[in-house]
C-alpha cells in the first residue's frame, strides 16, 4: 500500500476531543516505543517522566493530538481518552 502524504502548514485546533488544549504541559507516565506509519518499531523508547507540550494541531484527517518533545521534535497521539493512560496534565497553559 503507498503512503500519499500532504503537506501541512495551518494547525488551528487547539482544544481536542480527548480535553487537553494546546500550552498544557503533559508527563509520560510509562515507558513507550515508538512506531513508524506501519506500527513497526522503530528503536526509539520516549522514557516515562518526559514532560511534552500540546501544541495546536491540523484539521486534516485523521485528527490526532499533537505534542512537542523537549528536544523540540513533534509526535501525534490519538485524540481519544485514551492518552491519559499514557500522559498526565502537569500545568494549565504555559504562558
Amino acid at each position: 500500500m503507498e503512503q500519499k502524504w500532504k503537506l501541512v502548514g495551518v494547525y488551528p485546533i487547539k482544544h481536542y476531543a480527548c480535553g487537553l488544549v494546546a500550552g498544557q504541559m503533559v508527563r509520560l507516565l510509562k515507558d513507550v516505543v515508538a512506531r513508524d506509519t506501519v506500527g513497526q518499531e522503530t528503536g526509539t523508547v520516549f522514557r516515562a517522566g518526559e514532560i511534552w507540550e500540546v501544541v495546536s494541531g491540523s484539521d486534516e484527517p485523521p485528527i490526532v493530538v499533537w505534542l512537542r518533545r523537549s528536544d523540540g521534535e513533534r509526535q501525534t497521539w490519538d485524540d481519544t481518552p485514551s492518552i491519559y493512560d499514557y500522559f498526565e496534565i502537569v500545568t494549565g497553559q504555559s504562558s
